[in-house]
């Protein structure tokens, strides 16, 4: 793809928020900043909402919006992480409509489009219908460790400061922060095949 210029669109879902773990959720959550990077948009998505009485509480209406911004000549990324926090039949949904997107920009601009799915490691997103084009790697904990770690005691550097923590408060937070990110992660990313 070489230096083109790509927009990231990303989606966190959360363990304690079964409302915003729903493919309803998610894809209006990417939407909202697919506008944002695209705001000379805005007519054309108006103006297939308001047509037909359409609402943004009809999931065929966000996908046939994010469809929109998917065809639109821009390159982007799009990350949706704690995907093993929604529930199964939602994960089902979720991956089918991005490898249908994936596979149908991939048919007249390879690459334009590429998605991380990042999960805990779960049987059932393996076998879900549209997988095929994903790539699936495993980081396991030894290999994101130090990295956490370096990120989280810059991070505590600073809360520490702006608190006025003590050397010890702040290494007891930062083991009890690095202590949590262990496990492992399921990374599913599409990529274009070859």
């Amino acid at each position: 793809m070489g230096n083109q210029d790509f927009k990231t669109s990303y989606f966190y879902c959360r363990e304690d928020d079964t409302n915003t773990n729903t493919c309803m959720s998610v894809l209006k959550g990417l939407l909202r900043q697919m506008v944002i990077h695209n705001e000379h948009l805005l007519p054309s998505c108006h103006e297939k909402k308001v047509r037909g009485e359409e609402r943004l509480n009809d999931l065929g209406t966000v996908k046939s919006l994010l469809d929109l911004f998917c065809e639109f000549e821009m390159n982007q990324f799009i990350i949706i992480d704690g995907l093993d926090e929604c529930l199964p039949a939602e994960i089902r949904q979720i991956v089918q409509y991005w490898a249908s997107v994936v596979d149908k920009c991939d048919n007249y601009k390879p690459g334009k489009i590429r998605v991380l799915l990042v999960s805990q490691d779960i049987t059932d997103i393996r076998r879900h219908k549209g997988m095929e084009s994903a790539g699936i790697f495993h980081l396991l904990p030894d290999q994101s460790e130090q990295d956490i770690r370096k990120y989280v005691t810059v991070q505590f550097t600073r809360l520490q400061t702006k608190f006025g923590l003590t050397e010890d408060q702040t290494r007891v937070a930062q083991d009890l922060v690095c202590s949590r990110a262990e496990g492992e992660c399921l990374i599913k990313s599409f990529e274009a095949r070859d």
